[in-house]
């Protein structure tokens, strides 16, 4: 059971580190919390109960269990050639390409394009990355991994050993190192404060690296089926709780010994007043101000409550 859970929220965990690619269009700040809160898991409760019970009456009316719901029609439409059958193979047909299309530029294209763009803005647009990742997509061959049912999981398991270091590392810089306060002109400047070290944060990389190579031994096992101890087997079937156990507090604590430059210094990209690195906003937030040292590169500061906002 856990390692199911494991791999599902894996799976998952991959999509949602994309969410902010599509919320920083929303108007307000939590415009996107309801419809989310709604929606997700009613279609993620469905899909799988569909799956599920559509996998069992396959099996019951035929006497063989299929999974995959392309080879359950084509199956189906072998045995009953008929006009409605083929009506209701071809619209589900439909159904399952427009998923994959919706689910691909969302998920896979626009975002991955997003990434791509942001690595080299001068050569390559979003329409060039999506392009980019569109030919990947197709030399990886992911078709394959479709085969059989145990290929499938491994798969999917194989989120959970990558991403889940990366959601922990994300989480822990955004909620608690940074605590939500964000000199926004500097994400896009080459000067600015997140250009890191050669345009690296080492820090990310090294919480990324320590959460993941404990479940690397049972990925490589399962992918090569070369017998290992079950102790390695045991931390990849739980990689997504190892890797988010792991890379939180590693990169809190690589953050508190290694500070980043910049912590706390808040400014808003808009046309107000700049005091300092500091942006105005509400009246009861309290929030770091830089003095005038900070104001070329953003060494850390103070933390003093006064009437600046909290981005």
């Amino acid at each position: 059971m856990m390692s199911s859970m494991s791999s599902v929220a894996g799976a998952y965990t991959g999509g949602s580190v994309r969410i902010s690619d599509w919320t920083r269009y929303s108007k307000t700040r939590n415009a996107s919390v309801l419809p989310m809160a709604i929606s997700m898991p009613l279609t993620v409760t469905l899909g799988a109960l569909i799956g599920i019970l559509v996998t069992s009456a396959t099996n019951n009316m035929y006497g063989v269990v299929i999974w995959n719901p392309l080879l359950m029609l084509q199956y189906v439409q072998s045995i009953h050639y008929t006009a409605a059958c083929r009506a209701g193979t071809f619209f589900t047909g439909v159904g399952l390409i427009s998923s994959q299309v919706f689910v691909n530029i969302t998920q896979n294209g626009m975002s991955s394009g997003m990434d791509i763009a942001a690595i080299l803005p001068r050569y390559i647009d979003i329409r060039r990355g999506c392009i980019v990742i569109c030919v990947v997509g197709i030399v990886i061959q992911p078709w394959r991994f479709l085969t059989q049912a145990l290929t499938f999981l491994t798969v999917l398991s194989s989120f959970a050993v990558f991403i889940a270091p990366m959601a922990g590392t994300i989480f822990a810089d955004f909620w608690i190192v940074r605590k939500q306060i964000w000199k926004i002109p500097d994400l896009y400047s080459e000067d600015g404060i997140y250009w890191y070290t050669a345009d690296l944060n080492w820090r990310a990389f090294f919480t990324f690296f320590m959460a993941t190579w404990p479940s690397m031994a049972g990925f490589v096992c399962a992918i090569n089926k070369h017998p290992i101890a079950e102790g390695w087997t045991r931390i990849y079937q739980l990689s997504y709780f190892v890797g988010l156990i792991i890379s939180i507090p590693m990169n809190i604590g690589t953050c508190k010994h290694f500070p980043p430059e910049g912590l706390f210094i808040a400014e808003a990209m808009d046309d107000s007043e700049i005091l300092e690195g500091a942006a105005p906003a509400d009246q009861n937030s309290n929030v770091s101000v830089g003095g005038v040292e900070d104001t070329e590169k953003g060494a850390r500061s103070k933390e003093t409550p006064i009437e600046y906002g909290q981005l």
